[in-house]
């Protein structure tokens, strides 16, 4: 069987994460605070975005001075970018923070702002993308190439003009033909560029049923998506096999489907390890073994509230640095983001895993197998270039 995505099990190193910090987001007041729709982590893990209803704020982290312990952080807010008082409907509907160091912000009305923050100044561009909402935005690694999904499945390709200093429009991807019969309309759940080849885009629709999101390996190999288990199951993209599914030795029955359209992860350390939202908690598993390395849990109060917004600071460069971020928050009506640090000082493993242990997989049906257009249990998956858009 083929190993999932990680290589050698032995040769993994394992990292510890702890709680560094912790920042109540609602406040117990008469007046509703807003509530936090989108979380972000720049590539470095110095600063992230959270994106709520008509702003965005940024923190930035404070260094640790020599001698401080480096169990706990400091972060400020140093930035908010608001929305024009003018357009009074407009909300944010989505953020992202790319390895380029561009934030990426999407709103209800089909706009598309894109900020920098440099050592001097902050840069804000935007364009409007469509008429329809934008409910993902993402940008390829050359910076040059900007993805955009609006209403349900709408996708247009951007590309950066630098004679004109402007996005021009250079593609708009049809939906994937339907491959059952069903009246639910085709329906994007995530979208990635694949980053170790040329620019690619793989995308993941709906069209009957269960909500689904999913996430995209470093080396564009494999693909993740929340299952009726509670956890996740690991895909092929090549021969569309299911690997394996990431096992959460305490979940309780009653929590196994809870959350399944709003339940993010995301690969890290490679492929090495996957990193799950869950009930009360984040899952981290080592891939290779397919086991749970590391539970993070939410603070006293939230055991029971889903994790619905999660990010990671970017633990795929070739470059080392001191430490790797990840931050969760729950769906409100209180809110509390917590981040979790682990140190990166010579990628030297601090920990061993702790749950040796899975039980076997139970009797399948059938088989779990990614076909062209579709995965069996409600995700289609489609794949797209800009040099020929089409199924893969």
């Amino acid at each position: 069987m083929e190993q999932t995505p990680g290589k050698n099990a032995a040769s993994i190193p394992v990292l510890q994460y702890q709680q560094v910090y912790t920042l109540p987001i609602t406040k117990d007041s008469s007046t509703p605070s807003p509530l936090l729709r989108a979380l972000a982590f720049s590539p470095d893990g110095r600063y992230f975005a959270g994106a709520f209803d008509r702003y965005v704020t940024i923190w930035r982290s404070k260094e640790s001075q020599e001698g401080e312990e480096d169990t706990e952080e400091k972060w400020t807010q140093i930035f908010d970018f608001r929305i024009d008082d003018r357009s009074a409907s407009e909300e944010i509907t989505c953020l992202s923070w790319m390895p380029t160091g561009h934030i990426l912000i999407g709103s209800n009305i089909g706009d598309v702002k894109i900020i920098l923050l440099r050592d001097d100044d902050t840069l804000v561009r935007g364009f409007q993308s469509s008429t329809h909402p934008v409910r993902f935005v993402t940008l390829d690694r050359t910076g040059r190439l900007l993805a955009v999904v609006s209403g349900q499945h709408k996708i247009g390709i951007w590309q950066w003009i630098d004679s004109q200093e402007c996005w021009s429009r250079v593609h708009s991807l049809p939906p994937p033909e339907k491959r059952l019969a069903s009246d639910d309309a085709v329906e994007v759940t995530s979208i990635h560029w694949e980053r170790s080849g040329q620019s690619t885009l793989i995308i993941s629709y709906l069209n009957h049923g269960i909500l689904y999101g999913g996430s995209l390996s470093p080396d564009g190999q494999h693909f993740a998506i929340p299952n009726r288990k509670g956890t996740f199951d690991i895909y092929n993209l090549s021969s569309r096999d299911k690997l394996d599914w990431l096992h959460d030795p305490d979940l309780q029955e009653a929590q196994k489907h809870v959350g399944l359209r709003s339940r993010p992860g995301v690969f890290i350390h490679g492929g090495l390890y996957f990193v799950g939202a869950s009930i009360g908690k984040v899952n981290i598993w080592n891939t290779a073994r397919s086991i749970r390395g590391q539970r993070l849990s939410l603070e006293d109060g939230f055991e029971n509230s889903p994790v619905t917004l999660l990010t990671v600071s970017n633990t795929d460069g070739t470059q080392p640095i001191d430490s790797y971020r990840i931050a969760a928050c729950t769906q409100g009506p209180k809110q509390v983001i917590q981040v979790w640090k682990a140190s990166g000082r010579g990628y030297v493993p601090s920990v061993s895993v702790a749950e040796r242990s899975v039980p076997s997989h139970p009797p399948t049906t059938g088989p779990s197998t990614l076909v062209t257009g579709m995965l069996i249990g409600g995700l289609a998956v489609h794949a797209a270039s800009t040099a020929y858009m089409g199924l893969f």
